[in-house]
């Protein structure tokens, strides 16, 4: 039987309920829904072969499909994925059978689309041999699209508030640590996705969906252009100040810190940015380094805009400059799932 990394949710939840049956927990008046994520691939002689399974539409091809069900019995299954950190998030999606159009229109395919966002939870010992169990609360506001009956992707901006997304997670995590007994070891947004309406096939009852993903669109910081381009930027004899020289004045003055040793790790090209790393001038004992971003025309750190930017970063983690395919200078950080995300510097 072939490997199949997302065909087995209904599968997983059912085991990871029992999982989570036997924690325990203190009763609650909202209703969690559970989810399961980073399913692995496995083999079992026990599940039936399914030649259109849900897998078929995170393959990255669009002649593959995934039957989710009937259009007579009125029955489509619903899906989820995990939300990326970004400002605007786009959903993308190819309705029907893409192997070719003739089958494109024999088979049934979406019409309209209810989509619902989750803040959920991964507390400690939520898991199963073959996912990760989360726990989420829905967030009270949903989202109809109706889809062009077009063979090819189709692509929908979410409209749901960044903001008020963060925000309800926040509300969601503070229940969650006095709700569940185990700490909580991760949070995230899930976007489900339920057929409202389908279209007929002129010869077939499946309900097909052929490609399924979303993406982001990276939110940016910007910083001045100084009347004077900055020639050099570096760090002082005493290792506490960044500084910088123009064509008519050196040493001037980017960021001071007296309590700090401070290093100078990288600096753009167009020598708007650096990340420099600091740590106690009076160490005692064990120490960490902090990363920090300073916008060099504007003088100043911006490791809270980061996190405002982002809503995943946390203050300190690591930085680091990369160059994108198209020229544009990207401000790589760890975020809190340890994970690697970007940020455009203009």
């Amino acid at each position: 039987m072939n490997k199949l990394k997302h065909c087995y949710k209904v599968a997983c939840l059912i085991v990871i309920s029992i999982c989570f049956a036997n924690n325990g927990c203190a009763q609650s008046e909202s209703k969690w829904e559970s989810f399961a994520l980073n399913v692995a691939a496995y083999d079992s002689e026990d599940m039936p072969v399914d030649r259109y399974p849900e897998s078929n539409i995170y393959d990255g091809n669009i002649k593959t499909c995934w039957v989710c069900g009937s259009y007579k019995d009125n029955n489509p299954a619903g899906t989820y994925l995990r939300m990326p950190h970004n400002n605007k998030v786009y959903l993308n999606i190819f309705t029907g059978y893409g192997k070719s159009r003739e089958l494109f229109y024999q088979n049934a395919r979406p019409k309209k689309l209810r989509l619902s966002v989750y803040a959920t939870v991964h507390p400690e010992g939520y898991v199963s041999e073959i996912a990760d169990g989360y726990e989420g609360l829905k967030y009270p506001r949903e989202q109809i699209v109706t889809l062009a009956d077009n063979f090819g992707i189709q692509t929908i901006e979410l409209d749901f508030s960044r903001d008020e997304l963060n925000e309800f997670s926040k509300k969601v995590y503070r229940q969650a640590r006095s709700y569940f007994e185990p700490p909580i070891l991760d949070s995230c947004l899930i976007l489900k996705i339920d057929i409202a309406e389908s279209l007929p096939g002129t010869k077939y009852d499946d309900i097909c969906i052929s490609e399924l993903f979303l993406s982001g669109e990276d939110c940016t910081l910007n910083s001045s252009t100084p009347l004077t381009p900055i020639k050099n930027v570096y760090i002082n004899e005493a290792e506490n100040s960044l500084l910088a020289d123009d064509d008519q004045n050196q040493s001037i003055v980017i960021y001071h810190d007296p309590m700090s040793v401070l290093q100078l790790i990288d600096v753009s090209d167009n020598n708007k940015w650096a990340i420099v790393i600091s740590m106690p001038a009076e160490i005692e004992g064990r120490t960490e380094t902090y990363y920090q971003l300073v916008n060099i025309p504007d003088r100043k750190i911006v490791n809270n805009e980061i996190e405002e930017c982002s809503g995943n970063y946390l203050s300190g983690s690591e930085l680091f400059f990369e160059t994108n395919t198209g020229g544009q200078l990207m401000l790589k950080y760890m975020a809190n799932d340890d994970e690697y995300y970007s940020i455009v510097l203009k």
